[in-house]
């Protein structure tokens, strides 16, 4: 083995070694500047898949779905009301 095989290479006044990504301060490493943090804002409204009648058309099948439901399982439910 000789000395220059044994030899770890450059070694900055720290002790450590130099390269790596750890000193650069050039813009090209840096990248591009943060924009400060700001409340994200929906820029488009609320997309309607169905309109208000055919809400209001499925909301009462689903309520004649329930009522015939509970119809069914309990027959005393005609009486109470």
């Amino acid at each position: 083995m000789t000395d220059e095989m044994a030899e770890p290479g450059p070694v900055a006044a720290t002790g450590r070694r130099g390269g790596g990504r750890g000193n650069r301060s050039d813009a090209r490493t840096r990248g591009p500047e943060q924009r400060p943090f700001a409340q994200p804002r929906l820029r488009y409204g609320p997309t309607e898949v169905v309109s208000a009648d055919e809400l209001e058309s499925i909301h009462e099948a689903s309520l004649r779905v329930l009522e015939e439901i509970l119809h069914t399982t309990n027959p005393a439910h005609k009486l109470a009301i």
